[in-house]
């Protein structure tokens, strides 16, 4: 845990940040996303709410240690933002159908984008964020996948990849 944010929930801390941005803006911020329409072209796009405190999830390995992500700890400091926590999960997994235990190792990273001063959040653009996980992969010694720009694949949810690899596992059983 971020000495900053020390016996700090987050929710504690997204309170703050919403009294910050209170204080700063003068306004209350806009949570909820909003859906814009392109009037020349009719497509429509997502613009997200505010969201000053973000979590992602890294897989990391069976010896992965918090000292290990010290460059993408670095990075974010250098980009703005501010690691509030890292938490690494070593215990989840599950059972194949053998009944041998499977491990899922991760660490889940909350991360604040506010800018204290402005009470704005950091823009970061594709090629950053790509940057970012760059970093976080060369960091814990794992290898990136191909580029979605090359394979042309897209994002799929969790539970959107958990039905695509059983259809496929029903395919080959088959």
């Amino acid at each position: 845990v971020n000495p900053t944010y020390k016996g700090m929930s987050c929710a504690e801390i997204f309170e703050k940040q919403k009294q910050a941005y209170r204080d700063i803006i003068r306004q209350e911020p806009n949570l909820k996303d909003s859906i814009i329409t392109n009037s020349k072209t009719g497509k429509q796009r997502t613009i997200s709410g505010w969201s000053p405190l973000r979590e992602g999830v890294a897989t990391i390995k069976e010896d992965t240690k918090l000292e290990d992500f010290r460059p993408f700890v670095e990075w974010c400091r250098n980009h703005g933002l501010d690691v509030v926590r890292i938490d690494l999960h070593f215990d989840e997994g599950y059972e194949d159908e053998e009944c041998n235990r499977k491990y899922n190792h991760h660490a889940h990273i909350v991360v604040d984008w506010l800018n204290w001063e402005t009470a704005k959040t950091a823009k970061l653009d594709a090629s950053k964020m790509s940057e970012a996980q760059d970093v976080i992969a060369t960091a814990l010694g794992m290898e990136r996948g191909e580029s979605k720009l090359i394979s042309g694949l897209e994002h799929l949810a969790p539970a959107q990849y958990r039905e695509k690899i059983a259809e496929e596992k029903a395919i080959i059983l088959k």
